[in-house]
């Protein structure tokens, strides 16, 4: 009789013939155990997430191989700057004195910290708003800092000012970094399995370091002294390094809506009358949009940052009577001011609200009637400019808004939670 036990979480497979005698009478089993070992399960077992591809998002296995490739060059980059940093610090020099190289890491670790921790009180709130764009950051500030260590050897009196920058840009990395890497695997993670998806991130991204410290092991003697094929190797793996951290990011379809993403939803919807879907959105995206609009959206302002007289509140709340939100237009800054008992879809609204009147003012199309506002530069004319404007943004969101949520439904939109960029001021009328 042959019994075969299969246990394909450990990918390993056991068959015990038991043998019996010919006389029918029961002798002691011989059992002869024979592994097989199936290398495709244990890797898939030790490096993805229990239950994949089901228990992960679509674009999963796309993100992973583009942020392994990554991994890899900033692994190699890490090694040559770290050569640069120790022979910087005196190793190898016999006039080296410990003390004063103990000293210089001291200090550069003390200012990294402070950088960490001053990074996270000026943008930690804006990492979760726009995650895909301060991954890229994070990485491209890595690239720099790890520049800088390089040439640091080459200016011994600015040495340790060298060695204490690049330890802030390496701070702000490890703050925009983990922060931004923690949203994006919140995304990846379908089946309650952040934690299990995390370590397997932190597996797949230790195995490749591994790998870079093997090849490090094998360029470090034969780029001893040689700085061209240092540099040389250096600008190769760094331009590898930012063009597959841009795929990375790039192949990640998130369904949140942030101001990026909701500005191309509302243009598409304002022209055409129809949602896009999350992976159409995610091809349109721009990661890298770091020039200021020409009009500000401010959501969660404050009632006296609106600076209104008493009586232009009041017409103000009569305007916005049954809303969770308060719209105000003075030139090109739009601020709004929320109810405290608003839900994410008034954010979402009162966002939706600011764009059509961007849309308004910047003339992107003829089916809002803007030809027959004027273009008077007088102030009584912006007055009655503005004025129209507001009046026919009022209009257009009571008609449209609902059939925009609607849309963003059917497409798979998550919008009971956004990532707009809001600030926690709320406050009370009515």
């Amino acid at each position: 009789m042959d019994v075969v036990e299969e246990y394909f979480s450990s990918t390993l497979v056991c068959t015990h013939p038991l043998k019996s005698s010919s006389s029918g009478k029961n002798q002691n089993p011989s059992v002869k155990v024979n592994w097989s070992f199936n290398l495709q399960k244990f890797f898939r077992s030790v490096f993805l997430p229990e239950g994949f591809p089901e228990s992960v998002s679509e674009d999963y296995l796309s993100y992973q191989k583009w942020d392994t490739l990554q991994a890899f060059c900033s692994t190699v980059n890490g090694i040559l700057a770290t050569q640069a940093v120790l022979k910087g610090v005196g190793v190898g020099d016999q006039n080296a004195s410990a003390v004063n190289a103990t000293i210089q890491w001291i200090l550069r670790d003390g200012v990294g910290m402070i950088g960490r921790i001053s990074f996270a009180w000026l943008r930690g709130s804006d990492l979760d708003n726009n995650a895909k764009t301060w991954r890229l950051v994070a990485d491209g500030l890595n690239d720099i800092a790890m520049m800088i260590e390089l040439i640091s050897p080459a200016f011994p009196s600015l040495f340790l000012a060298l060695l204490c920058t690049a330890s802030v840009a390496r701070a702000i990395v490890g703050v925009a970094g983990g922060a931004t890497r923690a949203a994006l695997t919140q995304h990846q993670a379908r089946k309650d399995n952040l934690a299990d998806v995390s370590a397997k991130d932190g597996s797949q991204e230790t195995a490749v370091n591994l790998v870079g410290l093997v090849i490090g092991l094998v360029l470090t003697p034969a780029l001893n002294g040689n700085q061209v094929l240092v540099w040389s190797l250096f600008v190769i793996f760094c331009i590898l390094h930012i063009f597959f951290n841009y795929m990375a990011v790039k192949s990640v379809v998130m369904e949140t809506i942030n101001q990026e993403r909701g500005k191309i939803l509302i243009s598409e919807f304002i022209a055409k009358g129809s949602v896009l879907s999350p992976p159409d959105v995610s091809v349109k995206e721009n990661v890298l949009d770091c020039f200021p609009n020409r009009y500000s959206l401010k959501l969660g302002s404050r009632i006296a940052d609106l600076g209104v007289s008493g009586k232009d509140l009041d017409e103000l709340i009569r305007t916005h009577i049954n809303q969770h939100y308060l719209l105000s237009l003075n030139g090109n800054k739009i601020k709004v001011v929320l109810h405290k008992e608003a839900s994410p879809e008034d954010i979402l609204k009162s966002f939706f609200h600011g764009q059509v009147i961007i849309h308004f003012l910047d003339r992107n199309t003829k089916t809002m009637k803007l030809d027959a506002i004027s273009l008077s530069k007088k102030n009584d004319g912006a007055v009655r400019e503005a004025s129209q404007v507001m009046k026919l943004s009022r209009e257009y969101v009571d008609e449209n808004f609902s059939d925009f949520v609607l849309q963003l439904k059917s497409k798979g939109w998550v919008i009971d939670r956004v990532v707009l960029g809001v600030s926690e001021w709320r406050s009370l009328w009515g």
